[in-house]
């Protein structure tokens, strides 16, 4: 019973750790939404709503926030499937023991 236990623990806890990166991700997710719309709203538009030549740096720097965000998702998502995976190792060595 005590291994039982010990599994269902371990499972818990992947799944808390799991739950958090997921969490993470998504506000991730709401972040390169915001990039987007601020890309539409103010980095390529005035005060007044017209439309700007779109330069060289407005667009770097949309970029590369952009692709920071894209990265820390991509992060996340190898951050759960390492939990996951570990979870599951720890169950199997579980019921070889």
């Amino acid at each position: 019973m005590t291994e039982i236990r010990a599994v269902f623990g371990e499972l818990e806890s992947a799944a808390g750790r799991i739950e958090a990166t997921v969490g993470h991700k998504t506000d991730l997710g709401d972040k390169q939404f915001q990039f987007v719309q601020n890309a539409r709203s103010s980095y390529f538009t005035d005060a007044g709503g017209e439309k700007l030549g779109v330069n060289q740096s407005i667009w770097a720097k949309y970029l590369d926030e952009h692709n920071q965000c894209g990265t820390q998702q991509v992060k996340g998502t190898r951050d759960s499937n390492a939990g996951y995976q570990h979870a599951l190792t720890q169950v199997c060595n579980s019921f070889d023991a």
